[in-house]
């Protein structure tokens, strides 16, 4: 899917950010993953991502780092 010149330059703008916190802290990688991974993903995405099973397992991890890497990996195998 395209993107439009503003929207592109708010996607560098913040890609541009988190490449500024992951100076101080390298877990923003997982955040910038995430966001470049989902800019086009709708609603009904999201829904198909978070199923149950994955709120069941999202809620027994204990770090947001854990949650995240979840959250990471239904990205991932729902765009492949």
């Amino acid at each position: 899917m395209s993107t439009g010149f503003l929207e592109q330059k708010a996607i560098d703008r913040t890609n541009w950010s988190f490449d500024k916190q992951m100076q101080k802290q390298p877990f923003y990688d997982l955040h910038k993953q995430l966001f470049n991974l989902s800019i086009h993903l709708t609603l009904a995405d999201w829904k198909q991502i978070r199923s149950g099973d994955y709120w069941e397992r999202h809620d027994k991890l204990k770090t947001h780092e854990d949650r995240l890497f979840l959250t990471l990996e239904r990205v991932n195998d729902y765009l492949n």
